[in-house]
């Protein structure tokens, strides 16, 4: 696209030399501007609504992306015990031995989950996951924090853990 613009802007002013300060949709110096984010999302995606979301003239080019893949670029406490899918980043300290559920998976949605165990040693159930030939992970003992992924693929989580 910014070859496009270039090429644009080269016949525009008669085969180049341009210079200077950019402005309007376009941020940078001549001969090789830029065009802002707020010119992408506010006269091409603004409106857009995916499950993650409606796309507004405020977000930027990547939360505009992750809205049009279905993952909203957030984050949230996990409150109970249930992993919402339409949150793309979760966290929870263990307070109790837990069972986890999740809502809203669908195909093609990738979601991180970091569970924070303490001296307490909880342990962690998880809903059906195919974790492959190793199984289910058990939750690191002492306050130490595990990164799970999840990614569904034809109605199956595939789980893996960083311990």
């Amino acid at each position: 696209m910014t070859k496009l613009i270039k090429k644009a802007l080269l016949s525009v002013s008669g085969g180049g030399g341009a210079s200077g300060a950019a402005g309007g949709d376009l941020s940078g110096t001549f001969p090789n501007p830029s065009i802002t984010n707020a010119a992408v999302i506010a006269k091409v995606l603004t409106g857009y609504t995916s499950s993650a979301g409606t796309i507004s003239s405020t977000d930027s080019i990547l939360t505009a992306i992750q809205k049009l893949n279905g993952n909203a670029g957030n984050q949230a406490i996990i409150s109970a015990s249930a992993i919402d899918w339409n949150v793309t980043h979760s966290y929870k300290t263990l307070s109790a031995n837990t069972t986890f559920t999740f809502s809203n998976a669908a195909d093609a949605k990738t979601i991180i989950v970091a569970i924070t165990n303490t001296v307490s040693n909880y342990t962690v159930t998880w809903p059906t996951v195919n974790w492959g030939a190793a199984g289910a992970p058990t939750q690191s003992v002492g306050a130490n924090t595990d990164i799970y992924t999840f990614v569904q693929i034809n109605s199956i989580i595939y789980g893996a853990v960083r311990q």
